[in-house]
């Protein structure tokens, strides 16, 4: 029983570090991408209005 116990609390840790490290992952890319997104529509009205 108190094996079972550690490996279902080891299972349950190994689950929550992996879902912070993909949402850190997804929320990196997603923040480039919004930030290549901007520079993007930043520098257009900028290259027209030149």
């Amino acid at each position: 029983m108190k094996p079972q116990f550690n490996k279902t609390w080891l299972v349950i840790a190994l689950v929550i570090i992996g879902n912070i490290t993909i949402f850190y992952f997804m929320s990196q890319s997603l923040e480039s991408y919004v930030a290549d997104n901007m520079i993007e529509h930043t520098q257009i009205p900028g290259i027209s209005g030149i």
